[in-house]
């Protein structure tokens, strides 16, 4: 697997941006979407955890866009 910096939830959402299967694809964005929510809320207000905040918020926006075009419209 690709060298992640944050792979505690990263490889969820790397799952689900390979799927092209809707059926599976509507799974693994929820499993994404439950593990970068969790994350965010462990890091909290945390200063040193700016990068993965971004991270973070690069993601959900990714998985919305994954649900909008190939989840919402099946």
């Amino acid at each position: 697997m690709e060298h992640l910096p944050f792979p505690s939830w990263q490889s969820f959402c790397l799952d689900a941006l390979k799927e092209f299967d809707p059926a599976k694809l509507r799974e693994l964005v929820s499993v994404a979407e439950a593990a970068v929510l969790r994350r965010t809320r462990e890091i909290g207000q945390l200063k040193d955890t700016d990068e993965e905040k971004l991270a973070l918020r690069d993601a959900w926006n990714s998985l919305s866009f994954l649900k909008g075009l190939f989840i919402a419209k099946r």
